[in-house]
């Protein structure tokens, strides 16, 4: 190889070392791979545990199956009641009744294990499971009070004064995340110690957790934070979409199974967000009314409209923050430096070779 071509080659790793290349934002990060038709419109989704089924909430009539691996969509569990939500796992669907109440009814076998009786009529984001299908939340938005039940036996656990429903749970379920009644402070029950073990001085319109870090994500219509679970402290801000602010509606944020992406649904798009720069890494003008992710982390269900999308990488190995790519990119530079500096060298080096004498 000539000096000048190695030289020219040296120049251009060096400046992409310096730069920090990456390759970030040629590659999607969600990847639509299916879209499915024929279901009514949908108010809820989840994804089957330990399985490629997708089940479906519509407004009225049924539950609906699909099957990701052979694309088979099927009518399922029957909706008599007028509002539903379905559990995280796919276990479960609750269903009011007019004049009834509650009804959590299992999806396999399509018994009714609990009667919650209720007669205000909830909202859909006023029905909702814990992460381990152990606890069920009903929010009465007349007063402001939040309602615990059992999901087993509908039995009452607890009741809370909030201005809104509940905004989170750890995935353990042990821990519950809402707005107090002055609408200014996020608190934390514990349901083993029995007590609140956490406040943060935020106004939160969605929130998501991340319980391997110890890190809390909070979204208003005008920032996203980042609080230490441990301490309570914010680790950081940033602002979020200023100019759109008006246009946007939040209702929902979650991680992306990496930790450092945050996911955020919006009234007419889905936007996802990096935690440690606060860049928006990617947008995606879709309405959406609810998203749930697989057991494996690696594919996404998002609803109305009825599409289910892949997770390229879903642990961040080959894209985030350019580290690895930063990092080959120095050491092949560096690399090719020291053989193009021998080579400009070694022409014009003097070398004294000396005998040595030897004794007669």
């Amino acid at each position: 190889m000539k000096v000048g071509n190695l030289q020219r080659i040296v120049l251009i790793l060096q400046t992409a070392a310096i730069s920090g290349l990456e390759f970030r934002t040629t590659i999607p990060i969600l990847t639509k791979v299916d879209e499915i038709e024929g279901v009514p419109p949908v108010i809820d989704v989840c994804f089957k545990q330990h399985s490629n089924e997708v089940v479906f909430v519509p407004l009225v009539k049924s539950t609906w199956k699909y099957d990701v691996a052979t694309k088979i969509l099927a009518e399922d569990v029957p909706l008599p009641g007028m509002y539903h939500s379905c559990s995280p796992l796919g276990n479960f669907i609750a269903d009011w009744y007019p004049g009834e109440g509650v009804k959590i009814v299992d999806i396999e076998s399509q018994e009714v294990v609990s009667n919650i009786p209720w007669e205000q009529k909830p909202l859909w984001d006023y029905l909702q499971f814990s992460p381990d299908e152990t606890k069920f939340v009903l929010f009465d938005s007349d007063v402001g009070v939040i309602h615990v039940f059992e999901v087993e036996n509908g039995r009452k656990l607890l009741e809370l004064p909030s201005s809104s429903h509940v905004l989170a749970f750890s995935p353990d379920g042990d821990r519950m995340y809402y707005r107090e009644k002055e609408d200014s402070t996020l608190e934390a029950y514990m349901f083993s110690k029995k007590a609140l073990v956490e406040s943060y001085p935020v106004q939160a319109d969605t929130l998501a957790i991340n319980s391997e870090d110890s890190i809390l994500a909070v979204t208003s219509r005008r920032f996203i934070s980042i609080w230490d679970i441990k301490t309570q402290e914010q680790r950081r801000k940033w602002k979020y979409h200023p100019k759109e602010s008006i246009d946007s509606s939040l209702h929902e944020s979650i991680f992306l199974p990496d930790g450092r992406r945050l996911i955020l649904r919006e009234r007419l798009s889905l936007s996802v967000w990096d935690i440690q720069s606060g860049e928006l890494l990617e947008k995606i003008k879709t309405g959406c009314a609810g998203i749930a992710f697989d057991s494996t982390g690696t594919k996404m269900a998002a609803a109305n409209p009825l599409s289910t999308w892949l997770i390229d990488d879903p642990n961040g190995r080959q894209r985030g923050s350019g580290t690895s790519i930063f990092l080959f990119a120095v050491v092949v530079a560096s690399l090719l430096f020291f053989v193009w500096l021998t080579f400009l060298i070694l022409p014009h080096a003097n070398i004294c070779v000396s005998k040595i004498p030897t004794r007669v």
